[in-house]
């Protein structure tokens, strides 16, 4: 709803509509982790981090892919919170930029 006044650019509309046919999809629980982490990348300061153990699961199954801390694995900085209103500002600065 935030976004409906906010697409002025072709990217920012072809965005609006996407998001718009899958809004059933958004409000069962969708969340923007992909364009999160790309806005993370250019903007660190956006996120808070903490040191954690982290291992990828490489074992074939359900939990494929999953990340489980524990001892053994490696120390990595872990994005733990970001700051809402400011990705949503790049978000949709970023798509209305010409």
């Amino acid at each position: 709803d935030e976004f409906k006044s906010k697409h002025t650019s072709p990217e920012a509309s072809f965005v609006f509509d996407m998001l718009t046919k899958q809004r059933q999809f958004i409000e069962a629980g969708y969340y923007f982790w992909d364009p999160l982490a790309a806005a993370i990348l250019t903007n660190e300061d956006l996120a808070t981090y903490q040191n954690n153990n982290l291992c990828v699961v490489e074992n074939e199954g359900p939990e494929s892919g999953w990340t489980k801390s524990g001892e053994g694995c490696p120390q990595i900085r872990v994005a733990v919170s970001a700051d809402a209103g400011r990705f949503k500002q790049i978000f949709s600065d970023t798509l209305n930029t010409p």
